[in-house]
């Protein structure tokens, strides 16, 4: 429960040809309200669509995020609408550049390799670690806070 309050994003699929889908809709919408992932970025996955007619699409709040997908994941139809959607959401939130840490900062570079920032590694000839990162903004203000480590202010 508590990684559903902690997303970014939730994704909550809905049988689009079921005639209760307001009614469930609003069941898991109350449960989200009761685990206080009410604030969580929520798309509906609206399945089916191969059984309702409905074209493939991607429906926005009036703030300008993606609120409903419309796709089959039977026929696929529709599925690329979601794969982009999701490119297009987690790219903005990602952090990237390059990280120098001394041998005596090796901590920090096992803790970046524990939650899976760094993409390469290379040493150089004075022997520091010089690290490939990519990291969400999330995750980069939460290793900030935990490690107490500036980690953004040393990207080059």
């Amino acid at each position: 429960m508590q990684e559903t309050a902690e997303a970014q994003l939730l994704l909550h699929v809905i049988d689009s040809a079921d005639e209760n889908r307001e009614a469930n809709i609003d069941e898991v919408e109350k449960v989200l309200s009761q685990i206080g992932a009410d604030n969580v970025h929520c798309i509906h996955i609206m399945n089916k669509v191969d059984l309702t007619g409905v074209k493939p699409r991607v429906d926005f709040a009036d703030d300008g995020k993606v609120k409903r997908i419309w796709l089959s994941a039977e026929t696929n139809v529709g599925v690329d609408l979601l794969t982009q959607t999701l490119i297009d959401l987690f790219r903005v939130h990602m952090i990237e550049g390059e990280l120098s840490l001394s041998p005596a900062e090796a901590r920090m570079r096992a803790k970046l390799f524990e939650i899976g920032a760094i993409r390469n590694e290379t040493i150089d000839e004075e022997g520091r670690f010089v690290l490939k990162i990519s990291i969400s903004r999330r995750d980069l203000n939460q290793f900030e806070s935990r490690e107490q480590f500036p980690l953004e202010s040393m990207l080059l």
